[in-house]
């Protein structure tokens, strides 16, 4: 009997060597006869720990208690002076010294079979049962699931969406994606085996600060993985390689600094990446990192744009896996994000961006962002382009002391004045102030958010 197999490729990376080594080592494992997806990859992340992986040697000297431990057994080690903790070793060696000292050294080896795994809760079993250990899945807490549609430098012109999700158990290995129209039958649209670490942030951020905020800061609590939050460079911290998400507003930031417990400071912050604008942001406002290597990109036909489905994002370990009628469901539309321009920045007034004041006519500019072309992504100082280049047309609507008085449309510039002769028009005697918003557009569908600037008039 003829077996239907299919090719599939699955894949595992050890960010934190090449970053040591300074270099990528690619190594090719056929793995015949996995059928699942989720068994494939925890099979590379298993075969990546064999070959990547610095095994840790230690020498213990122990008492006759121990005797019974032979080479090749396998035994847990704590040892909180050290910090080492449910660490399983396997002894390759016994020294024994006279009889007089019962004194035994014992050589072991961290275990390969065992690195990287989650740690080992109490055996479960009975002699003559076989004992072992089982990780007891949960359900993911709705709470700590975020489902982002994505921006266009990350996924063109494709419909896709990113789950952000928090580990529940510390057990889980990945998550299986399933989407329903009606929100009771469900199909698998894909797999992902990344995770975002989750937080809340513990100060007020005003959307107000500078765009690169070297003073405010935030300050986050962090319960679990923090780990993985690492001080970068400035470089680095501009192209986005501690990229965050609080709110709607995507940032990055330069430095962490630990403040006691699970409150951690973050400093020199890159505000309103990408097509994001800043936002102000309250105390308890929920804090997402994914730096540049914790997102899976789910992209299917099921995705239509417009549409609103349900989905539900099943945990599985090494061997485990949740089950479909216990996972919590989530609606979310999926919006054409990537198709819209990005939202203008600089904008300013008579030369300044911030207290800007008028007597007469009203100068304006603003620097339009290209998706793919930097779009908020570069390193600080650096000229890009020097000639402004932009998509489509903009378009600005004039508030005059809170009052909507005019739109401009159809503005293929990058400046505009709004006179002193317009301003009489619209407004009968010259306004006490004016709040320009200016955004870019392809259509009436597809149109960025604004950039505004406010303008008083000097007394």
């Amino acid at each position: 009997m003829a077996l239907d197999f299919r090719n599939a490729v699955v894949g595992a990376k050890d960010v934190a060597n090449i970053r040591i080594t300074g270099k990528t080592t690619v190594r090719k494992i056929l793995l015949p006869f996995f059928t699942r997806t989720a068994c494939a990859r925890w099979a590379a992340a298993r075969i990546l720990h064999e070959l990547a992986y610095p095994l840790s040697s230690i020498s213990i000297p122990v008492n006759r208690k121990h005797f019974r431990i032979q080479p090749g057994d396998a035994f847990v080690l704590n040892y909180p002076h050290y910090d080492i903790d449910n660490v399983v070793f396997r002894a390759i060696s016994i020294q024994e010294a006279n009889l007089e000292s019962e004194k035994i050294i014992i050589n072991a080896i961290e275990d390969i079979l065992y690195i990287g795994e989650p740690p080992i809760p109490p055996l479960q079993g009975s002699p003559g049962q076989g004992t072992g250990y089982v990780a007891q899945l949960l359900p993911f807490d709705l709470a700590e699931i975020k489902i982002v549609n994505l921006p266009y430098i990350l996924t063109g012109m494709a419909s896709c969406l990113i789950p952000v999700i928090n580990k529940k158990t510390g057990f889980e290995l990945g998550y299986i994606v399933y989407g329903s129209t009606d929100g009771v039958s469900y199909a698998q649209i894909g797999t992902g085996s990344k995770f975002s670490v989750f937080g809340t942030i513990q100060n007020d951020y005003p959307a107000d600060t500078v765009r690169i905020d070297d003073e405010v800061g935030l300050t986050v609590s962090i319960p679990n993985r923090a780990d993985l939050l690492q001080t970068r460079s400035r470089a680095d911290m501009i192209v986005g390689k501690n990229a965050c998400q609080i709110g709607s507003e995507i940032i990055s930031f330069e430095t962490i600094t630990p403040l006691g417990g699970d409150i951690y400071a973050l400093s020199g912050i890159s505000r309103g990446l990408l097509d994001t604008i800043p936002e102000n942001h309250l105390a308890g406002c929920d804090f997402w990192y994914f730096g540049h290597a914790h997102l899976d990109i789910i992209q299917s036909q099921s995705l239509a744009l417009g549409s609103t489905m349900a989905f539900k994002f099943l945990p599985y370990a090494a061997n485990d896996i949740g089950k479909i009628e216990d996972a919590n469901w989530i609606w979310h539309t999926i919006e054409d994000r990537s198709l819209c321009p990005y939202r203008p920045s600089n904008l300013i007034a008579n030369e300044t961006w911030k207290n800007a004041t008028y007597t007469d006519d009203i100068t304006l500019s603003w620097r339009p962002r290209v998706r793919g072309m930097g779009a908020g992504w570069g390193n600080e100082g650096t000229v890009l382009d020097a000639i402004p280049v932009w998509e489509g047309l903009f378009e600005m609507e004039i508030w005059a002391d809170g009052v909507f008085v005019r739109l401009v449309i159809d503005i293929n510039d990058t400046e505009l004045t709004y006179t002193e002769a317009q301003n009489l028009s619209d407004n009968t005697i010259l306004a006490s102030e004016i709040i320009f918003k200016v955004r870019n557009y392809f259509d009436a569908n597809h149109k960025s958010a604004f950039t505004e600037v406010t303008v008083t008039k000097e007394a």
